[in-house]
């Protein structure tokens, strides 16, 4: 593991006080006219402990990750509204045999027998994808064949990244550390290295993290929640409001996100979903930060024994096509539940499967549903993904919402060829050879 700090040639204390003082005063107080006021460090306590933390939000941190599970990123730096990450994408990127994070011997066993399953499943499906009759399948076989064999890696592959957040959440962090149980001994030492960086570059921040509460208990949420999901998706709508007059050509070929500014009469209502979705897939879902998604601890799945049947593991078409693959996906999952059932509680988390489904239940705005339909529509977009988002769409449908579906649920290059904005498909090199646009169902 390696946390590194970007450095910034502000100093945090002075940009969060400049923007404390400037409520009152008359004038626009700088942070330079900030870092010479004896008050500072008094203030900048009493802004905390009052809960004035939108003066903690200015000043944002950068840290460079790398080494980090991917079950740490799911379960703690990716389960809020509050930061900007990006990461490596097992969808293009090879997990080799040193992409693990060591947990024991016996785990490294494990390890080295998936990944050499990973391989024969990519080998497997890079001949398929070469005989594609999409010549963009063809071109990208070998990225197409690992997007789909990343399904039998577990948690424990190790991840780099990029994390952006503001002084509010590194706060947040430091309190909140402790309190996840899936990857806890992990999330600790990441956390504690954060702050250690960050504390040795403005060390007059030690007063404000020595106030943070880390025993206060905190209800994140509820445990029980998992005996309520169903294993069929079931939508919940309510009140969704389309104006009339509706300018719908505002949203077409919005590649900036400006319509999310201007058409807030559709964003006070809300779409509720109940899905089962794989952790691989959340992996990416979860990064639409207005959709409110309330997931169980892995720790409590596993007491209740889903990973042992084999129907909560999602598998892809490609991989059911080939009989091969298919036997090769089937015997790790077999695999993967024979350590689960042998292996220390601390460790089951990180050995799960991205192919193990997990119940979700998702909140959104009908604003913020229209901009995730958008993106996840686009045949580029994780294929099971793409099959959520569809079936959410068609729920709409059924749900005596068909022109609210029909004119803003659609993929992009939907929007852009009602709009006549050209090139049509706005992925640019990344086209992924079908002119959806075309499909009858948009016509």
């Amino acid at each position: 593991m390696k946390i590194k700090l970007v450095k910034n040639c502000i100093n945090p204390v002075d940009l969060s006080i400049g923007s404390a003082r400037t409520c009152y005063s008359q004038d626009l107080k700088e942070p330079e006219e900030i870092s010479n006021w004896d008050k500072k460090e008094s203030l900048l306590q009493d802004l905390f402990k009052s809960g004035h933390h939108t003066t903690l939000q200015h000043y944002n941190f950068t840290f460079l990750m790398s080494g980090i599970s991917r079950l740490s990123i799911w379960r703690f730096f990716h389960s809020h509204r509050f930061y900007n990450s990006d990461q490596v994408s097992q969808r293009y990127t090879e997990v080799k045999s040193e992409s693990f994070l060591y947990l024991n011997d016996r785990i490294e066993v494990y390890h080295d027998s998936l990944i050499n399953k990973y391989k024969k499943i990519s080998d497997l499906l890079i001949v398929d994808f070469e005989k594609s009759s999409n010549p963009v399948e063809r071109k990208l076989a070998k990225k197409k064949a690992m997007e789909n064999a990343r399904y039998i890696l577990p948690q424990s592959v190790k991840a780099n990244m990029y994390h952006t957040i503001n002084l509010s959440t590194l706060l947040r962090y430091h309190e909140g550390k402790s309190l996840v149980k899936d990857c806890q001994e992990e999330i600790v030492e990441i956390v504690e290295n954060m702050v250690n960086l960050v504390l040795e570059e403005y060390p007059e921040l030690k007063s404000l993290f020595s106030n943070t509460k880390e025993k206060e208990e905190c209800n994140i949420y509820n445990k029980e929640i998992i005996s309520f999901y169903k294993k069929n998706l079931k939508t919940e709508l309510e009140n969704i409001y389309i104006p009339e007059s509706q300018n719908n050509n505002l949203f077409y070929g919005d590649t900036s996100g400006m319509s999310a500014l201007f058409n807030q009469e559709i964003g006070n209502s809300s779409i509720t979903f109940n899905l089962l979705l794989s952790l691989s897939a959340d992996s990416q879902n979860q990064r639409h930060r207005t959709a409110y998604g309330i997931r169980p601890e892995l720790t409590e799945i596993i007491k209740r024994g889903y990973y042992a049947n084999i129907d909560n593991y999602y598998i892809p078409e490609a991989i059911r096509k080939n009989k091969i693959a298919l036997d090769i996906f089937v015997d790790a999952i077999l695999e993967s539940i024979l350590i689960l059932n042998r292996e220390e509680d601390k460790y089951k988390s990180y050995l799960l499967l991205n192919a193990f489904k997990i119940p979700i239940k998702e909140t959104s705005s009908a604003l913020d549903f229209i901009h995730k339909a958008e993106k996840r529509l686009c045949l580029n977009s994780q294929e099971e993904i793409l099959e959520l988002t569809r079936s959410m769409v068609e729920e709409i449908k059924n749900s005596g919402y068909e022109k609210y579906a029909k004119e803003l649920t659609v993929p992009p290059c939907v929007k852009r060829a009602r709009s006549n904005i050209g090139p049509i498909c706005p992925e640019g090199p990344r086209f992924c050879g079908v002119k959806e646009w075309k499909s009858k169902k948009y016509i």
